[in-house]
Protein backbone atom coordinates (compact mmCIF):
# COMPACT_ATOMS: atom_id res chain seq x y z
CA UNK A 1 0.00 0.00 0.00
CA UNK A 2 1.03 3.61 -0.52
CA UNK A 3 -0.34 6.09 1.98
CA UNK A 4 0.49 9.72 1.23
CA UNK A 5 3.34 9.97 3.81
CA UNK A 6 5.06 7.10 1.96
CA UNK A 7 4.75 8.94 -1.34
CA UNK A 8 6.11 12.12 0.21
CA UNK A 9 9.05 10.18 1.68
CA UNK A 10 9.96 8.86 -1.79
CA UNK A 11 10.47 12.40 -3.12
CA UNK A 12 14.16 13.29 -2.91
CA UNK A 13 15.53 16.73 -2.21
CA UNK A 14 17.35 16.58 -5.57
CA UNK A 15 13.98 16.35 -7.33
CA UNK A 16 13.83 12.61 -8.06
CA UNK A 17 11.46 9.91 -6.80
CA UNK A 18 13.14 6.84 -5.37
CA UNK A 19 11.63 3.81 -3.61
CA UNK A 20 14.84 1.74 -3.69
CA UNK A 21 15.51 1.91 0.05
CA UNK A 22 12.02 0.62 0.80
CA UNK A 23 12.69 -2.81 -0.71
CA UNK A 24 16.48 -3.13 -0.67
CA UNK A 25 16.74 -5.45 2.34
CA UNK A 26 14.67 -8.09 0.50
CA UNK A 27 16.78 -8.32 -2.66
CA UNK A 28 18.69 -11.42 -1.55
CA UNK A 29 15.50 -13.07 -0.34
CA UNK A 30 13.72 -12.48 -3.65
CA UNK A 31 16.77 -13.60 -5.62
CA UNK A 32 16.31 -17.12 -4.24
CA UNK A 33 12.89 -17.47 -5.93
CA UNK A 34 11.96 -18.32 -9.49
CA UNK A 35 8.89 -16.08 -9.33
CA UNK A 36 8.01 -13.26 -6.92
CA UNK A 37 4.38 -12.10 -6.79
CA UNK A 38 3.06 -9.04 -4.94
CA UNK A 39 -0.37 -7.54 -4.31
CA UNK A 40 -0.42 -3.95 -5.64
CA UNK A 41 -3.02 -2.05 -3.61
CA UNK A 42 -2.80 1.36 -5.26
CA UNK A 43 -3.12 2.89 -8.71
CA UNK A 44 -0.08 4.24 -10.55
CA UNK A 45 0.39 7.31 -12.70
CA UNK A 46 1.13 11.02 -12.59
CA UNK A 47 0.16 13.76 -10.19
CA UNK A 48 -1.87 14.58 -8.21
CA UNK A 49 -0.84 11.78 -5.85
CA UNK A 50 -3.08 10.69 -3.00
CA UNK A 51 -3.37 8.17 -0.19
CA UNK A 52 -6.38 6.83 1.66
CA UNK A 53 -9.21 6.55 0.72
CA UNK A 54 -8.45 6.76 -3.03
CA UNK A 55 -4.86 5.83 -3.78
CA UNK A 56 -2.63 7.10 -6.58
CA UNK A 57 1.15 6.63 -6.45
CA UNK A 58 4.13 7.51 -8.65
CA UNK A 59 5.08 5.09 -11.40
CA UNK A 60 8.56 4.95 -9.86
CA UNK A 61 7.10 2.44 -7.39
CA UNK A 62 6.73 -0.15 -10.17
CA UNK A 63 10.33 0.35 -11.27
CA UNK A 64 11.60 -0.21 -7.73
CA UNK A 65 9.49 -3.35 -7.42
CA UNK A 66 10.96 -4.76 -10.60
CA UNK A 67 14.55 -3.89 -9.68
CA UNK A 68 14.29 -5.67 -6.34
CA UNK A 69 13.12 -8.84 -8.10
CA UNK A 70 9.30 -8.76 -8.10
CA UNK A 71 7.96 -10.39 -11.27
CA UNK A 72 4.18 -10.15 -11.04
CA UNK A 73 1.66 -7.69 -9.59
CA UNK A 74 -1.81 -9.01 -8.77
CA UNK A 75 -4.13 -6.03 -9.20
CA UNK A 76 -7.66 -7.20 -8.37
CA UNK A 77 -8.37 -5.46 -5.08
CA UNK A 78 -10.73 -2.91 -3.56
CA UNK A 79 -8.62 0.11 -4.60
CA UNK A 80 -8.04 -0.60 -8.29
CA UNK A 81 -10.98 1.64 -9.33
CA UNK A 82 -9.94 4.55 -7.11
CA UNK A 83 -9.08 6.74 -10.12
CA UNK A 84 -11.56 5.36 -12.62
CA UNK A 85 -10.74 3.99 -16.05
CA UNK A 86 -7.83 6.37 -16.57
CA UNK A 87 -6.30 5.12 -13.32
CA UNK A 88 -6.63 1.50 -14.36
CA UNK A 89 -5.13 2.21 -17.78
CA UNK A 90 -2.17 4.17 -16.37
CA UNK A 91 -1.54 1.46 -13.75
CA UNK A 92 -1.42 -1.36 -16.30
CA UNK A 93 0.70 0.68 -18.74
CA UNK A 94 3.14 1.57 -15.95
CA UNK A 95 3.50 -2.07 -14.90
CA UNK A 96 4.23 -3.14 -18.48
CA UNK A 97 6.78 -0.34 -18.95
CA UNK A 98 8.54 -1.44 -15.75
CA UNK A 99 8.73 -5.03 -16.98
CA UNK A 100 6.16 -6.44 -14.54
CA UNK A 101 3.51 -8.96 -15.47
CA UNK A 102 0.02 -8.52 -14.04
CA UNK A 103 -3.34 -10.25 -13.75
CA UNK A 104 -6.77 -9.74 -12.17
CA UNK A 105 -7.56 -6.48 -14.00
CA UNK A 106 -7.80 -5.89 -17.75
CA UNK A 107 -8.25 -2.98 -20.14
CA UNK A 108 -11.03 -4.74 -22.00
CA UNK A 109 -14.57 -5.93 -21.45
CA UNK A 110 -13.30 -9.50 -21.10
CA UNK A 111 -10.23 -10.87 -19.31
CA UNK A 112 -7.13 -10.94 -21.46
CA UNK A 113 -6.56 -14.65 -22.29
CA UNK A 114 -2.80 -13.99 -22.24
CA UNK A 115 -3.04 -12.89 -18.61
CA UNK A 116 -6.03 -14.85 -17.28
CA UNK A 117 -4.71 -17.13 -16.13
CA UNK A 118 -1.19 -15.76 -16.08
CA UNK A 119 1.13 -18.65 -16.86
CA UNK A 120 4.38 -19.13 -14.91
CA UNK A 121 6.63 -21.74 -16.50
CA UNK A 122 9.72 -23.37 -15.03
CA UNK A 123 11.01 -26.79 -16.07
CA UNK A 124 8.20 -29.32 -15.79
CA UNK A 125 5.95 -26.87 -13.95
CA UNK A 126 3.19 -24.89 -15.68
CA UNK A 127 1.57 -22.80 -12.96
CA UNK A 128 -1.70 -20.96 -13.65
CA UNK A 129 -2.13 -17.77 -11.59
CA UNK A 130 -5.66 -16.44 -11.02
CA UNK A 131 -6.64 -13.28 -9.11
CA UNK A 132 -10.02 -12.06 -7.78
CA UNK A 133 -11.37 -9.45 -5.34
CA UNK A 134 -14.44 -9.28 -3.13
CA UNK A 135 -15.25 -5.76 -4.42
CA UNK A 136 -14.06 -2.27 -5.32
CA UNK A 137 -15.27 -0.17 -2.37
CA UNK A 138 -18.63 0.47 -3.98
CA UNK A 139 -17.08 2.03 -7.10
CA UNK A 140 -18.38 0.75 -10.42
CA UNK A 141 -15.88 -0.86 -12.76
CA UNK A 142 -15.50 1.64 -15.63
CA UNK A 143 -16.95 0.70 -19.00
CA UNK A 144 -14.40 -1.08 -21.14
CA UNK A 145 -12.49 -2.59 -18.22
CA UNK A 146 -12.68 -5.86 -16.28
CA UNK A 147 -11.92 -6.46 -12.62
CA UNK A 148 -12.16 -10.11 -11.59
CA UNK A 149 -14.74 -10.43 -8.82
CA UNK A 150 -14.99 -13.41 -6.49
CA UNK A 151 -17.68 -15.61 -8.00
CA UNK A 152 -17.62 -19.25 -7.01
CA UNK A 153 -19.05 -20.52 -10.31
CA UNK A 154 -16.52 -18.55 -12.31
CA UNK A 155 -13.60 -19.52 -10.09
CA UNK A 156 -14.52 -23.17 -10.43
CA UNK A 157 -14.75 -22.84 -14.21
CA UNK A 158 -11.44 -20.96 -14.39
CA UNK A 159 -9.65 -23.63 -12.35
CA UNK A 160 -11.08 -26.37 -14.54
CA UNK A 161 -10.11 -24.43 -17.66
CA UNK A 162 -6.54 -24.00 -16.42
CA UNK A 163 -6.28 -27.71 -15.66
CA UNK A 164 -7.72 -28.52 -19.06
CA UNK A 165 -5.03 -26.35 -20.68
CA UNK A 166 -2.22 -28.24 -19.00
CA UNK A 167 -1.69 -26.50 -15.68
CA UNK A 168 0.40 -28.63 -13.34
CA UNK A 169 -0.58 -26.29 -10.48
CA UNK A 170 -3.17 -23.56 -9.91
CA UNK A 171 -2.61 -20.59 -7.59
CA UNK A 172 -5.45 -18.30 -6.48
CA UNK A 173 -4.80 -14.81 -5.13
CA UNK A 174 -7.95 -13.67 -3.32
CA UNK A 175 -8.61 -10.19 -1.92
CA UNK A 176 -11.05 -11.11 0.83
CA UNK A 177 -11.86 -11.22 4.55
CA UNK A 178 -12.59 -8.64 7.23
CA UNK A 179 -10.14 -5.83 7.86
CA UNK A 180 -8.12 -5.99 11.10
CA UNK A 181 -9.52 -9.38 12.14
CA UNK A 182 -6.73 -11.81 12.97
CA UNK A 183 -8.77 -14.95 12.38
CA UNK A 184 -10.21 -15.91 8.99
CA UNK A 185 -13.98 -15.83 8.87
CA UNK A 186 -16.28 -18.69 7.92
CA UNK A 187 -16.65 -17.45 4.33
CA UNK A 188 -12.87 -17.43 3.81
CA UNK A 189 -12.53 -20.95 5.19
CA UNK A 190 -15.42 -22.24 3.09
CA UNK A 191 -14.14 -20.65 -0.12
CA UNK A 192 -10.60 -21.90 0.50
CA UNK A 193 -11.81 -25.45 1.12
CA UNK A 194 -13.97 -25.41 -1.98
CA UNK A 195 -11.18 -23.93 -4.10
CA UNK A 196 -8.86 -26.76 -3.07
CA UNK A 197 -11.55 -29.32 -3.89
CA UNK A 198 -12.01 -27.73 -7.31
CA UNK A 199 -8.32 -28.10 -8.06
CA UNK A 200 -6.46 -25.08 -6.64
CA UNK A 201 -3.14 -25.97 -5.04
CA UNK A 202 -2.40 -22.66 -3.33
CA UNK A 203 -4.84 -20.03 -2.04
CA UNK A 204 -3.14 -16.77 -1.06
CA UNK A 205 -5.11 -14.00 0.63
CA UNK A 206 -4.84 -10.25 1.20
CA UNK A 207 -6.99 -7.32 2.45
CA UNK A 208 -7.31 -7.71 6.27
CA UNK A 209 -4.06 -5.67 6.84
CA UNK A 210 -3.11 -8.07 9.66
CA UNK A 211 -1.62 -11.53 9.51
CA UNK A 212 -4.05 -14.43 9.52
CA UNK A 213 -3.25 -18.13 9.75
CA UNK A 214 -1.36 -20.17 7.16
CA UNK A 215 -2.20 -23.86 6.79
CA UNK A 216 -1.10 -26.77 4.66
CA UNK A 217 -3.66 -29.08 3.07
CA UNK A 218 -3.11 -32.85 3.14
CA UNK A 219 -4.64 -35.73 1.22
CA UNK A 220 -6.07 -38.87 2.84
CA UNK A 221 -2.58 -40.38 3.12
CA UNK A 222 -1.30 -37.35 5.04
CA UNK A 223 0.81 -36.04 2.18
CA UNK A 224 0.86 -32.24 1.76
CA UNK A 225 -1.02 -31.36 -1.43
CA UNK A 226 -1.47 -27.60 -1.09
CA UNK A 227 -1.70 -24.64 1.26
CA UNK A 228 -3.87 -21.69 2.24
CA UNK A 229 -2.53 -18.32 3.37
CA UNK A 230 -5.56 -16.42 4.66
CA UNK A 231 -3.82 -13.04 4.97
CA UNK A 232 -0.21 -11.86 4.73
CA UNK A 233 -0.88 -8.58 6.54
CA UNK A 234 0.81 -5.40 5.27
CA UNK A 235 3.94 -5.64 3.13
CA UNK A 236 4.56 -1.90 3.50
CA UNK A 237 2.18 0.86 4.61
CA UNK A 238 1.88 3.83 6.95
CA UNK A 239 -0.40 1.99 9.36
CA UNK A 240 1.12 1.74 12.82
CA UNK A 241 -1.45 0.34 15.24
CA UNK A 242 -0.67 -3.14 16.60
CA UNK A 243 -0.58 -5.86 13.98
CA UNK A 244 -0.68 -3.55 10.95
CA UNK A 245 2.93 -2.32 11.01
CA UNK A 246 4.23 -5.36 9.15
CA UNK A 247 3.28 -8.73 7.75
CA UNK A 248 4.61 -11.95 6.30
CA UNK A 249 5.59 -13.11 2.86
CA UNK A 250 5.41 -16.78 1.98
CA UNK A 251 7.81 -18.89 -0.04
CA UNK A 252 6.49 -22.14 -1.47
CA UNK A 253 9.08 -24.57 -2.81
CA UNK A 254 7.86 -27.15 -5.31
CA UNK A 255 9.78 -30.22 -6.43
CA UNK A 256 8.84 -33.40 -8.23
CA UNK A 257 9.42 -36.70 -6.44
CA UNK A 258 10.44 -39.97 -8.05
CA UNK A 259 6.75 -40.93 -8.12
CA UNK A 260 5.91 -37.82 -10.16
CA UNK A 261 4.01 -36.17 -7.32
CA UNK A 262 4.79 -32.71 -6.04
CA UNK A 263 6.62 -32.18 -2.77
CA UNK A 264 5.85 -28.88 -1.06
CA UNK A 265 8.16 -26.82 1.13
CA UNK A 266 6.03 -24.02 2.64
CA UNK A 267 7.81 -21.23 4.55
CA UNK A 268 7.07 -17.71 5.74
CA UNK A 269 9.18 -14.65 6.50
CA UNK A 270 8.15 -12.06 9.10
CA UNK A 271 8.93 -8.44 8.19
CA UNK A 272 8.25 -5.06 9.75
CA UNK A 273 7.94 -1.56 8.31
CA UNK A 274 10.57 0.77 9.74
CA UNK A 275 10.01 4.55 9.61
CA UNK A 276 13.27 6.39 10.26
CA UNK A 277 14.94 9.72 9.53
CA UNK A 278 16.33 10.41 6.06
CA UNK A 279 17.87 13.84 5.39
CA UNK A 280 17.80 13.14 1.64
CA UNK A 281 14.02 12.78 1.64
CA UNK A 282 11.84 15.82 1.12
CA UNK A 283 9.69 14.72 4.08
CA UNK A 284 12.71 13.74 6.17
CA UNK A 285 11.50 10.13 6.53
CA UNK A 286 12.37 6.74 5.10
CA UNK A 287 10.17 3.64 4.89
CA UNK A 288 11.97 0.29 4.85
CA UNK A 289 10.73 -3.29 4.94
CA UNK A 290 12.91 -5.03 7.54
CA UNK A 291 13.00 -8.87 7.62
CA UNK A 292 13.08 -10.39 11.10
CA UNK A 293 16.56 -11.77 10.42
CA UNK A 294 17.90 -8.22 9.82
CA UNK A 295 17.36 -6.99 13.38
CA UNK A 296 21.01 -6.11 13.90
CA UNK A 297 20.97 -3.77 10.89
CA UNK A 298 18.39 -1.34 12.32
CA UNK A 299 19.11 1.36 14.87
CA UNK A 300 18.66 0.64 18.60
CA UNK A 301 15.75 3.08 18.61
CA UNK A 302 13.93 1.00 15.98
CA UNK A 303 14.48 -2.41 17.53
CA UNK A 304 11.71 -2.33 20.18
CA UNK A 305 9.08 -1.83 17.47
CA UNK A 306 10.55 -4.61 15.34
CA UNK A 307 10.82 -6.92 18.34
CA UNK A 308 7.20 -6.33 19.37
CA UNK A 309 5.87 -7.10 15.91
CA UNK A 310 8.04 -10.17 15.42
CA UNK A 311 7.19 -11.56 18.87
CA UNK A 312 3.47 -10.95 18.37
CA UNK A 313 3.47 -12.52 14.90
CA UNK A 314 5.63 -15.46 15.92
CA UNK A 315 3.34 -16.25 18.86
CA UNK A 316 0.30 -16.01 16.60
CA UNK A 317 1.78 -18.29 13.95
CA UNK A 318 2.75 -20.90 16.51
CA UNK A 319 -0.76 -20.84 17.96
CA UNK A 320 -2.94 -20.75 14.87
CA UNK A 321 -0.92 -21.98 11.86
CA UNK A 322 0.27 -25.38 10.78
CA UNK A 323 2.63 -26.94 8.29
CA UNK A 324 4.76 -23.84 7.57
CA UNK A 325 8.33 -23.16 8.72
CA UNK A 326 9.59 -19.68 9.59
CA UNK A 327 12.53 -18.31 7.58
CA UNK A 328 14.99 -17.01 10.15
CA UNK A 329 18.28 -16.73 8.26
CA UNK A 330 19.43 -14.63 5.29
CA UNK A 331 21.82 -17.34 4.12
CA UNK A 332 22.80 -15.63 0.85
CA UNK A 333 23.87 -12.44 2.61
CA UNK A 334 26.01 -14.38 5.04
CA UNK A 335 27.65 -16.25 2.17
CA UNK A 336 27.18 -19.72 3.60
CA UNK A 337 28.10 -22.58 1.31
CA UNK A 338 25.12 -24.86 1.70
CA UNK A 339 25.38 -28.42 0.47
CA UNK A 340 22.14 -30.40 -0.01
CA UNK A 341 21.84 -33.27 2.42
CA UNK A 342 21.74 -36.53 0.49
CA UNK A 343 19.25 -38.25 2.81
CA UNK A 344 17.15 -35.16 3.58
CA UNK A 345 13.48 -36.00 4.16
CA UNK A 346 11.52 -33.23 2.47
CA UNK A 347 8.21 -34.17 4.05
CA UNK A 348 7.10 -35.29 7.48
CA UNK A 349 4.20 -37.63 6.96
CA UNK A 350 1.15 -36.12 8.58
CA UNK A 351 -1.13 -38.13 10.79
CA UNK A 352 -4.67 -39.16 9.98
CA UNK A 353 -7.13 -36.30 9.39
CA UNK A 354 -10.33 -38.10 10.29
CA UNK A 355 -12.66 -35.26 9.30
CA UNK A 356 -11.15 -35.14 5.81
CA UNK A 357 -11.82 -38.81 5.06
CA UNK A 358 -14.82 -40.10 3.16
CA UNK A 359 -17.50 -41.96 5.14
CA UNK A 360 -16.23 -45.23 3.69
CA UNK A 361 -12.65 -44.48 4.75
CA UNK A 362 -13.83 -43.47 8.22
CA UNK A 363 -15.77 -46.70 8.63
CA UNK A 364 -12.78 -48.76 7.53
CA UNK A 365 -10.47 -46.94 9.95
CA UNK A 366 -12.86 -47.36 12.88
CA UNK A 367 -13.03 -51.10 12.17
CA UNK A 368 -9.24 -51.27 12.48
CA UNK A 369 -9.08 -49.02 15.57
CA UNK A 370 -12.32 -48.01 17.35
CA UNK A 371 -10.55 -45.07 18.99
CA UNK A 372 -10.92 -43.16 15.72
CA UNK A 373 -14.65 -43.36 16.27
CA UNK A 374 -14.41 -41.64 19.66
CA UNK A 375 -14.71 -37.91 18.87
CA UNK A 376 -12.91 -35.83 21.50
CA UNK A 377 -13.30 -32.38 19.90
CA UNK A 378 -16.81 -31.99 18.53
CA UNK A 379 -16.23 -28.61 16.89
CA UNK A 380 -13.27 -29.76 14.76
CA UNK A 381 -14.25 -33.47 14.69
CA UNK A 382 -10.90 -34.63 16.11
CA UNK A 383 -10.84 -38.23 17.31
CA UNK A 384 -9.07 -39.96 20.17
CA UNK A 385 -7.05 -41.92 17.63
CA UNK A 386 -5.61 -38.75 16.10
CA UNK A 387 -4.64 -37.35 19.47
CA UNK A 388 -2.96 -40.61 20.48
CA UNK A 389 -1.08 -40.65 17.15
CA UNK A 390 0.31 -37.22 18.01
CA UNK A 391 1.25 -38.27 21.55
CA UNK A 392 3.13 -41.29 20.20
CA UNK A 393 5.06 -39.36 17.57
CA UNK A 394 8.87 -38.87 17.82
CA UNK A 395 8.33 -35.41 19.33
CA UNK A 396 5.20 -35.84 21.45
CA UNK A 397 3.04 -32.88 22.54
CA UNK A 398 2.71 -32.88 26.33
CA UNK A 399 0.49 -29.88 27.07
CA UNK A 400 -3.09 -29.00 26.18
CA UNK A 401 -2.04 -26.24 23.79
CA UNK A 402 0.56 -28.49 22.18
CA UNK A 403 -2.22 -31.00 21.43
CA UNK A 404 -4.31 -28.10 20.11
CA UNK A 405 -1.58 -26.93 17.74
CA UNK A 406 -0.73 -30.43 16.55
CA UNK A 407 -4.25 -31.79 16.05
CA UNK A 408 -6.62 -28.75 16.16
CA UNK A 409 -8.48 -30.24 19.16
CA UNK A 410 -9.75 -27.15 21.00
CA UNK A 411 -9.53 -24.77 18.03
CA UNK A 412 -13.24 -24.78 17.30
CA UNK A 413 -16.16 -22.65 18.31
CA UNK A 414 -16.10 -23.52 22.02
CA UNK A 415 -12.29 -23.17 22.30
CA UNK A 416 -11.92 -26.32 24.36
CA UNK A 417 -15.00 -25.84 26.54
CA UNK A 418 -16.11 -29.38 25.73
CA UNK A 419 -12.89 -31.24 24.96
CA UNK A 420 -10.25 -29.74 27.26
CA UNK A 421 -11.00 -32.03 30.16
CA UNK A 422 -10.94 -35.03 27.81
CA UNK A 423 -7.55 -33.97 26.46
CA UNK A 424 -6.25 -33.63 30.03
CA UNK A 425 -7.48 -37.14 30.76
CA UNK A 426 -5.74 -38.55 27.67
CA UNK A 427 -2.47 -36.77 28.48
CA UNK A 428 -2.48 -38.05 32.05
CA UNK A 429 -3.28 -41.57 30.95
CA UNK A 430 -0.79 -41.71 28.08
CA UNK A 431 2.16 -40.26 30.00
CA UNK A 432 1.32 -41.82 33.35
CA UNK A 433 1.07 -38.55 35.24
CA UNK A 434 -1.38 -36.88 37.58
CA UNK A 435 -4.06 -34.55 36.20
CA UNK A 436 -2.68 -31.67 38.27
CA UNK A 437 0.65 -32.01 36.43
CA UNK A 438 -0.92 -31.32 33.03
CA UNK A 439 -0.30 -27.73 31.92
CA UNK A 440 -1.91 -25.47 29.37
CA UNK A 441 1.27 -24.30 27.69
CA UNK A 442 4.30 -24.87 29.90
CA UNK A 443 5.44 -25.16 33.47
CA UNK A 444 3.94 -21.82 34.52
CA UNK A 445 0.42 -22.58 33.30
CA UNK A 446 -1.24 -25.24 35.50
CA UNK A 447 -4.91 -25.93 34.80
CA UNK A 448 -5.94 -27.94 37.85
CA UNK A 449 -4.33 -26.76 41.09
CA UNK A 450 -5.36 -29.59 43.39
CA UNK A 451 -7.67 -32.56 43.64
CA UNK A 452 -11.09 -32.26 45.15
CA UNK A 453 -12.20 -34.83 47.70
CA UNK A 454 -14.19 -36.95 45.25
CA UNK A 455 -11.23 -37.25 42.85
CA UNK A 456 -8.87 -38.08 45.70
CA UNK A 457 -11.18 -40.89 46.82
CA UNK A 458 -11.17 -42.27 43.27
CA UNK A 459 -7.38 -42.23 43.26
CA UNK A 460 -7.05 -39.75 40.45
Amino acid sequence: MQHLPQVQAAFRRDGGIDYTACFSRLKNYFASADFVIANLETTLGGEPYSGYPQFRSPGALAGAMRRVGIDVAVAANNHICDRGGAGIRSTLDTLVQAGLEYTGVFADTLPDPARHPLWLRKGDFRVALLNYTYGTNGLSVPRGYTVNRIDTLRIRQDIAGARGNGATHVVLFLHWGNEYETLPNRWQRDLAARSHRWGADLVIGSHPHVVQSVETVSDSSGRICGATVFSMGNFVSNQRFPGTDGGISVRIGLSLGADGRTAYRPEYLIHWTSISSDPGSRSGHRYEIVPAYSRETVSPQQRPGLDRFVRRTRDYMQRYSRGFTEITDDYRKKGKNLVPKADFIAERKAGVRFNQLSHEEQDELIKKDPRYGNIICRCEQISEGEILDAMRSPVPPKSVDAIKHRTRAGMGRCQGGFCQIKVIELLAREFGTDWTEIHLRGEASPILLKKNREEAEKGR
